[in-house]
Order: structure tokens, then C-alpha cells, then sequence
């Protein structure tokens, strides 16, 4: 892959070179071997980069899935010429976890269980955390792991049965941190959110990325705007919610909030 060819894209990380790649190839058999061609599941940011790569190589042909409609976590089918694009063609099945609606568990502990398994990120969608019960999305290659091999969550029991429950509903939880920042910096915000100093957030930042709206930012100086959605690899999801104004020793107070 020729980097001019894909400048329009700006400054991209190794892994993200990498995933463009991915993406070409899906798009190079699909043409050669008339046949669909399906990527992993994808985030958002990737969802957006692999658009981006596809309308440059002129490829219109495909489709975005991750088992329901309004997925976050998708699958990238490119089609045929001649065949038209069908969700159905996807390799995606959905699990429902069912459980105590007592015992509160929380999308990071399904997610630890399914890795603990050994299975792949890139082989689960989402996670749909209701009351009682859990919709997993996941290729069909994991399901026997799925459906036999967990019993437990953490210390609680669950049954689990093929096919997706569509009364599950997301009860996202979000922890509220407040506090105080010198400006709306990037650094400045991450610091923050994450709990560490201005000198290592501003490091994290440079050469780790934060991906805001699906762009991979590596400059501190960016200025966050409220509302933004902001997610760094290994740190967790947030939000940056309300500037609440400045302080007598002109700081700014800031809320933000944490995915659970």
C-alpha cells in the first residue's frame, strides 16, 4: 500500500496502516473471487476509516452489520458487482444471557468472561446489558465456546441460549467525574478523566492517540467542545459533558462522565 495514495487520511498509526490494508484485500478478493468478503468486527473509528478507504478505491458495493440494526460494534461485507449487499450474509449470531436480575453485572464483566475463553475482540459485537439479562453478539465460530463452555459470570451463574432476546434493552451506566482543568486541552481533559498528571496524559496523548468522533487525535493543544465522546485504548469511554464555567483562580470546571 502506497502511503500517498492514502494521505487523505492524515498521519496513521502502524496498527491503523495495517487495518487499511484489511480493508483493500476485502475489497480485492471480492472483485476477483465474486464472492462476499467480510472483515472482523469493527469500532466506530474503523467503521468511519474503512468508509473513507472504500469511496477512494470507488467501491460501493457493501454494507456495515453487527447482528441488529443500530449496531455500534459492525461487520464490513463487501459484495459482488453483481450481488446485491444482504445482512443475512453475515457470519453473526447472538446469544441471551439470563441470570438474576438481582445480581448486577455490568458489560466489563461479560466481556472478561468472554476473554478469558481466549476469544478475540475482534470476534464479539456488542454487548447489551438489560435486567436479568445480556444479548451477546459474536461469529458464529466462537458460539460453541459461548454456549458450552460458560457457566458463570465473575461468582454468578447464568444460562445461556442461542439466538438474541430483542426485549433486551441497554442499561448503560455512567460515572460522573467533576473537577477542575486549566483549559479544554485535550491533555488537560484526559488528565482528568483518567486520573494521572498533566506531564503523562500529555505523553498518552502524543503516542497513544485519543480517538474523538472516530478520528485518532495525537495533538494535546486540540480543544475538546462539550458533548464530544472520547475514548482512549485501554483507558475506557468517556464524555465530556458540561463546562460548567471558570473558578476565582480561573480554572475551568469541567464534567465528564465515564462508561461503566
Amino acid at each position: 500500500m502506497s502511503k500517498d495514495r492514502f494521505s487523505f487520511l492524515g498521519n496513521l498509526s502502524d496498527e491503523d496502516e495495517i487495518f487499511v490494508r484489511r480493508v483493500c484485500d476485502i475489497a480485492r478478493r471480492a472483485e476477483e473471487r465474486y464472492t462476499p468478503c467480510f472483515s472482523h468486527f469493527l469500532d466506530s473509528r474503523q467503521r468511519s476509516l474503512a468508509s473513507e478507504v472504500l469511496a477512494s478505491l470507488k467501491c460501493n458495493n457493501y454494507a456495515f452489520f453487527g447482528g441488529y440494526e443500530d449496531a455500534s460494534r459492525v461487520k464490513l461485507g463487501v459484495f459482488p458487482e453483481y450481488e446485491e449487499s444482504d445482512t443475512q450474509a453475515f457470519d453473526i449470531c447472538g446469544f441471551t444471557f439470563s441470570y438474576r436480575s438481582e445480581d448486577k453485572l455490568t458489560h466489563r464483566d461479560f466481556l472478561g468472561s468472554l476473554m478469558s475463553l481466549d476469544i478475540k475482540r475482534d470476534t464479539i459485537g456488542d454487548i447489551i446489558v438489560g435486567d436479568g439479562k445480556c444479548v451477546v453478539y459474536a461469529d458464529k465460530n466462537v458460539g460453541y465456546l459461548i454456549l458450552h463452555d460458560i457457566k458463570k459470570i465473575g461468582r454468578t451463574g447464568v444460562k445461556v441460549s442461542e439466538g438474541a432476546d430483542s426485549a433486551v434493552r441497554s442499561t448503560q451506566t455512567f460515572t460522573e467525574i467533576k473537577g477542575t482543568v486549566s483549559s479544554l486541552r485535550l491533555d488537560c481533559i484526559v488528565a482528568l478523566a483518567l486520573g494521572i498528571s498533566r506531564e503523562k496524559s500529555l505523553n498518552l496523548v502524543k503516542n497513544t492517540g485519543v480517538s474523538i468522533d472516530y478520528r485518532l487525535i495525537n495533538s494535546p493543544s486540540f480543544m475538546l467542545d462539550e458533548g464530544q465522546t472520547f475514548s482512549i485504548r485501554g483507558y475506557g469511554k468517556y464524555t465530556f459533558v458540561k463546562n460548567c464555567g471558570f473558578t476565582r483562580k480561573n480554572r475551568v470546571t469541567v464534567i465528564i462522565e465515564k462508561f461503566d
